[in-house]
């Protein structure tokens, strides 16, 4: 029936809207790698509110939640956003592991001066 071939292309359709929904906020967590540049070798203070790319990151999901939630169910649009945090989540863990280890490297490689 018509009804099973929907349900049937409905996780494939789900998967495309987080895939799509997750590209942008994404990119911004690449900022994460400029946090060592901005405070190496400064007498900044410690960063007391988030920075500027996580504000923008946050802003960008609960405008995908406003724009869509007449479009869907409340369960649609809790499914699509745990998709679209776990999939930014997933990149910002390879992003700060990243910086990490840059960071460490350059601590180990200036205590051998």
């Amino acid at each position: 029936s018509s009804m099973k071939n929907l349900e049937s292309v409905l996780p494939s359709i789900e998967e495309k809207i987080v895939s799509s929904a997750a590209v942008d906020p994404t990119k911004l967590i690449k900022q994460v790698s400029d946090i060592p540049r901005m405070y190496r070798r400064t007498n900044r203070d410690t960063p007391s509110k988030p920075c500027p790319y996580v504000t923008s990151l946050v802003q960008t999901l609960t405008e995908f939640r406003q724009n869509q939630q007449p479009y869907c169910s409340q369960q649609s649009m809790e499914k699509w956003l745990t998709g679209i945090v776990e999939s930014i989540l997933s990149q910002y863990i390879v992003n700060v592991t990243d910086v990490l280890t840059n960071v460490t490297k350059m601590e180990e490689s200036l205590k051998k001066l």
